[in-house]
């Protein structure tokens, strides 16, 4: 389980208000065929995104993961179309090349409308690596070699 889910599972289980939707968000992320087999083919974070939208009885924890489950699926798209960019490549061992398996970046901006860019905070940096470390290796490996 990466790390994203593991954090919506987090919310979800230890939310102080649990109800239908925190429990449907625990069984869907611990076993991934059910919420498949009931949603359709859709990505698991899509999924809790939607029980957790969808739910009448609204708590905290619940805004959380729908907070944090659709800013990863949007962060997808973003980063296919060039809305997002990277900066400050850190940890950077040359000796890793090409992987840069402990690189990472500190700093971004996501457009939020055309001409129109904000400051990526350090939660969605960290959604970013660990949704999409393939990305991320792609983008110091370009930093590395000046692009």
């Amino acid at each position: 389980m990466n790390k994203l889910l593991e954090r919506l599972r987090e919310l979800a289980a230890g939310s102080r208000h649990q109800n239908d939707a925190t429990r449907e968000i625990v069984r869907v992320i611990d076993d991934p065929g059910y919420g498949q087999f009931w949603r359709g083919d859709f990505p698991t974070v899509i999924i809790v995104a939607s029980i957790a939208s969808e739910s009448k009885d609204q708590n905290p924890a619940l805004r959380k993961i729908q907070d944090l489950a659709t800013r990863s699926y949007l962060f997808n798209a973003a980063l296919g179309e060039g809305r997002i960019t990277l900066d400050l490549a850190t940890n950077v061992d040359h000796n890793d090349f090409p992987e840069f398996t402990d690189a990472y970046f500190t700093a971004g901006k996501i457009q939020i409308a055309p001409g129109s860019w904000r400051d990526l905070s350090e939660e969605e940096l960290e959604i970013i690596h660990e949704e999409f470390p393939e990305l991320i290796n792609t983008k110091i490996n370009e930093w590395y070699h000046g692009a």
